[in-house]
């Protein structure tokens, strides 16, 4: 699911209510919920202020941060996608929570310069065309001073301890080409950099999962072997003779995978 090319187009899809089910069920991983919560932290964010959470999805971010800024402040979330918008303003009325939601493009947001005092985006840039452009809007729509946050994974760091070395490797280099930008967690804080922030900071985070059931919706595994046999990369039958290692490892107890993720954070320089 996660490098599925309907991310960029879930309301067009037969059941975006699966890629919400999808959200739910990362969001659920202990050390998710850790990145998640050290990404907030590095926005600085205080009562009172103006926030944005760019690609917000099923909005949980924009939730955590309405309870940080409080009645003073607002938290802003901003998906391309009207089903994802719709389950945030479910949630947060669900959780009692004031905040403003639109639906608009992260290449385009719908704001004015130096609207908000932090802004993040998680896991989005690796499915935009033009995260550059992403990136200067995050710089654009964020004050002087202000902290802007970023974090993606690598799937290019996707391990996974199997029998036929060889094939974990064509899988990941598969699911890798299927992912609009496969690498973006490494090319983070080069991409901060070159978009002129200042005191930025870069941090990796390696996820692992040792049950496949988890792993498998998450990481991609079942996908990734029919993109690679699909590209021709290996044949069906090494395809599943390498899930079939994977599930006899889980029923003894000795499935892994694992993956890295990045933040960075920026400050938006004075004029």
């Amino acid at each position: 699911m996660i490098g599925h090319p309907g991310w960029g187009q879930i309301d067009k899809t037969a059941d975006p209510a699966g890629y919400v089910e999808y959200l739910r069920k990362v969001s659920a991983l202990d050390l998710v919920q850790v990145w998640k919560l050290k990404s907030i932290q590095l926005m600085a964010v205080e009562p009172g202020q103006r926030v944005l959470d760019a690609g917000c999805g099923s909005g949980d971010e924009v939730i955590a941060l309405a309870r940080i800024v409080g009645e003073r402040g607002t938290s802003v979330g901003v998906d391309a996608s009207e089903a994802m918008i719709g389950e945030a303003r479910r949630r947060a009325q669900d959780a009692g929570v004031r905040v403003e939601l639109k639906i608009g493009d992260a290449h385009a947001l719908p704001f004015p310069d130096a609207s908000f005092d932090a802004a993040r985006i998680e896991r989005t840039l690796q499915h935009l065309a033009n995260p550059d452009r992403a990136i200067a809007e995050l710089r654009r729509v964020t004050r002087a001073g202000g902290r802007v946050v970023a974090a993606d994974p690598d799937w290019a760091t996707l391990t996974v301890d199997a029998p036929d070395e060889e094939a974990s490797a064509v899988v990941v280099r598969a699911h890798v080409t299927h992912v609009t930008n496969g690498t973006m967690g490494r090319q983070l804080r080069r991409r901060f950099i070159d978009a002129g922030f200042e005191d930025v900071a870069f941090k990796p985070m390696a996820f692992a999962v040792t049950d496949l059931a988890v792993a498998d919706p998450i990481v991609g595994l079942t996908e990734g072997a029919g993109e690679a046999v699909g590209d021709g990369m290996i044949s069906a039958g090494r395809a599943q003779a390498w899930l079939d290692s994977l599930k006899a490892a889980d029923s003894r107890g000795r499935f892994v995978a694992s993956l890295t993720g990045f933040i960075v954070s920026g400050r938006v320089p004075a004029a």
